[in-house]
């Protein structure tokens, strides 16, 4: 598979329906992926995924978890071969915050993925699809 790196975006927001609207009749995003507390949206061709949390937005507390991902973070989509590069350079960097998991199993959604934290301590997700291309 070729697949170039891409970039996600992974918000807070307090109120998840008024977050979809604007995102989706505002700036005329579609959402593809919901569950109770996320909703994955594609706009312009970037994947923006908003999670709900009880904290304001403005003051969410670095590292929150979210689905079991700490929100906000970063991410990058990339290939086989380059998640298991930046996988063996993280583990010798000590930089992993979470190990490898496979999330949303048997929908479009499906891959696996990782957490680091830069030098000052912000997250970045890596993840790799299954099967395939993002669905965005």
């Amino acid at each position: 598979m070729s697949l170039e790196v891409r970039a996600h975006y992974s918000l807070c927001v307090q109120d998840l329906d008024a977050a979809v609207d604007f995102y989706t009749k505002v700036l005329g995003g579609a959402p593809f992926y919901r569950q109770r507390n996320t909703c994955h949206v594609s706009l312009e061709g970037h994947h923006l995924v908003l999670h709900q949390v009880r904290s304001s937005p403005r003051w969410a507390k670095l590292g929150e978890e979210v689905s079991g991902a700490p929100i906000p973070h970063f991410g990058i989509i990339v290939d086989d071969e380059r998640y298991e590069r930046i996988l063996s350079a993280a583990s010798a960097d000590r930089s992993v915050l979470i190990a490898p998991k496979r999330r949303r199993r048997g929908t479009a959604l499906d891959h696996i993925c990782f957490f680091v934290a830069d030098p000052s301590g912000y997250p970045w997700e890596i993840k790799r699809y299954v099967g395939g291309a993002p669905p965005f």
